[in-house]
């Protein structure tokens, strides 16, 4: 089983601060398992990670954004746990994210940074961006909320799986 990762966060750097993970357990057949938290931000995350102001800024103009922020109830920790259970539970083997730098570069620091193992082997990161944009006739449209975690990773996933059987690639 895939995993298809993707992470809202402030900042672009490896050291971003997260504050939504969302993730899809997904094979050739389609997406079998969803995954999501909302983090609520703390001071201790705001000393340990990094925050752009113009990505900070940029959310407060997202309404649905500042709505799902107000409703965050999980710490960084209970967040990096559960993913890595949901991982686990899906016998996850590629990670994949949108950029080779991005998200899995980014919830890799994190938990780090917290102290914790990785719950995915480095070998199995994956770039969805890549795959996607070598294949610039296939366009796929988005359903759902854009810079939702949930239905960012959905989406991603979604398309790479319509990729996979339209051209043959046969990477699922």
């Amino acid at each position: 089983m895939h995993c298809m990762l993707d992470l809202e966060t402030f900042d672009i750097a490896p050291t971003s601060l997260i504050w939504q993970i969302g993730a899809v357990a997904f094979d050739e057949d389609g997406i079998h398992k969803e995954f999501q938290c909302i983090i609520k931000i703390d001071d201790f995350m705001m000393q340990n990670f990094s925050i752009s102001a113009s990505t900070f800024n940029w959310w407060l103009q997202q309404t649905e954004a500042i709505k799902m922020m107000a409703n965050a109830n999980q710490s960084l920790d209970d967040a990096l746990y559960k993913f890595e259970t949901f991982y686990d539970s899906i016998d996850g083997h590629e990670l994949w994210g949108n950029g080779s730098d991005f998200d899995n570069v980014i919830l890799a620091n994190a938990y780090k940074v917290r102290g914790f193992n990785l719950p995915w082997s480095y070998g199995l990161n994956r770039c969805f961006r890549t795959i996607k944009n070598s294949h610039p006739k296939i366009n796929i449209p988005f359903i759902g909320t854009r810079h939702s975690a949930l239905d960012d990773a959905r989406y991603q996933a979604e398309y790479l799986i319509k990729l996979n059987r339209y051209s043959n690639l046969n990477m699922l």
